[in-house]
């Protein structure tokens, strides 16, 4: 299971948040959701993944209490905030919207490898990266 951060959702603005690959960030869509509103749909760019926990996805949804919805890249962003997920709050028998939502997402991949042969590319697979020691100061 991937390690997970809250978000809240604002209604009527866009929030922006970044995230690091490999983990996902979970939003009560319940709490945010404006007074009346009924159903919900979600949109995102192709960049990110949604899922609804517990439930399966339709393209217009309930909205039920303890309604989570958990949100991961698939990619490092190539820009700031270049991937979105937004969401359309419904009253009960309305096609238009009642109230929108959105993040501004960025997605961050960390790594901790190194330019072990120092020839100016950082490879994720070097073999000689178990074979060299560094002190403070120096090379071993």
């Amino acid at each position: 299971m991937p390690t997970e951060r809250t978000v809240r959702l604002e209604c009527g603005m866009a929030v922006n948040v970044v995230c690091v690959l490999g983990t996902r960030l979970t939003v009560d869509l319940y709490s945010c959701a404006p007074l009346k509103a009924y159903e919900y749909s979600i949109k995102s760019s192709s960049g990110v993944n949604t899922e609804i926990l517990g439930k399966n996805e339709k393209l217009r949804n309930t909205l039920s209490l303890g309604e989570i919805l958990a949100i991961s890249g698939k990619a490092p962003s190539q820009e700031v905030d270049d991937q979105k997920v937004s969401v359309w709050y419904y009253e009960k028998g309305s096609d238009s919207p009642k109230e929108k939502a959105s993040f501004l997402l960025t997605f961050v991949e960390i790594s901790l490898d190194v330019d072990a042969d120092r020839d100016g590319v950082v490879e994720k697979n070097n073999p000689n990266k178990l074979s060299k020691r560094y002190t403070l100061y120096s090379e071993f």
